[in-house]
């Protein structure tokens, strides 16, 4: 294969992998869900929520609303495992996005490191920031 046509083949990879993450893999959002038989016959289940890599940026409104929506799953535990963050102004948005889901049990990287800094409670701070990131 000659330099000409490698070089072609390369660039029209490229092209259409910036393509698809651009236009098709940050708007394709998913919901997985898995039953793990680890309780006893007979006990209620557990509803985990797990959230991990959501990279939120300030523009991103169909997300935003998207991970508003989770809650509907009304999870009995909610553990975010970071990535959260996508961009330092994004912070009005990831509180907004994830502002639902403070309303359960659950893990949240940061929140304690908030508390120690002497923060607010992180629902004042939450309630606050909603009405910033509503606003905008």
């Amino acid at each position: 294969m000659g330099l000409a046509r490698t070089s072609a083949v390369v660039g029209t990879a490229a092209a259409g992998s910036l393509a698809y993450g651009s236009l098709i893999e940050r708007n394709a959002f998913t919901l997985r869900r898995f039953e793990i038989p680890v309780l006893r016959p007979g006990t209620e289940p557990i509803r985990v929520l797990h959230v991990s890599d959501l990279h939120i940026t300030a523009g991103q409104h169909r997300k935003h609303e998207w991970i508003r929506g989770l809650a509907g799953l009304e999870p009995d535990f909610v553990i975010n495992t970071g990535d959260t963050l996508s961009a330092a102004d994004a912070m009005p948005a990831v509180l907004y996005a994830l502002e639902p889901l403070f309303g359960f049990p659950g893990v949240r990287p940061g929140q304690q490191r908030l508390l120690r800094a002497g923060a607010e409670e992180p629902a004042a701070l939450l309630h606050r920031q909603h009405q910033t990131a509503s606003r905008t």
